[in-house]
């Protein structure tokens, strides 16, 4: 028979009735709230977390087996993605030191090329400079000798 508020009502009246409203109340409070069936044993509460630590022991295998495969994956990953950045530096490094020698190259034939020009424009300014001295010395030795 199904247990049910005005089967425990009256089960209370009752107990009331034949040995009073306090022990009725000591009675009550010692009887389940529902029936009996929905109460659960020791063996079926460690049954059940028998069952639930299983379960969660083979959840966190799982999980622990796919991080090691995601871990193993993203070392991959990441040690291609270093070395094609270390192909790359290194491509750029010799790029970047080929513009420099080209750059050591360029001014040094223009820094030759500007002193070849300094050297020119010094010989014809000592040759300019001779031609006025020897024009000026021969002013006045011809004013000198004019002068006597």
């Amino acid at each position: 028979m199904a247990v049910d508020e005005s089967s425990r009502h009256l089960l209370y009246e009752q107990a009331a009735c034949a040995l009073g409203t306090e022990a009725a109340d000591v009675l009550m409070n010692h009887l389940p709230p529902a029936g009996w069936s929905d109460l659960a044993r020791r063996g079926d509460v460690e049954h059940e977390t028998a069952l639930l630590r299983a379960d969660l022991t083979a959840t966190i295998a799982g999980v622990r087996t796919e991080l090691r495969g995601d871990i193993a994956y993203l070392r991959t990953e990441l040690k291609d993605d270093i070395a094609y950045l270390r192909t790359e530096l290194k491509d750029d490094i010799a790029g970047v030191r080929t513009e420099v020698k080209d750059d050591i190259a360029d001014l040094a034939t223009r820094l030759e090329t500007l002193r070849a020009d300094l050297m020119a424009g010094m010989v014809t300014q000592t040759r300019w400079m001779i031609g006025v001295i020897t024009v000026m010395t021969a002013i006045f030795t011809t004013a000198t000798l004019l002068g006597r």
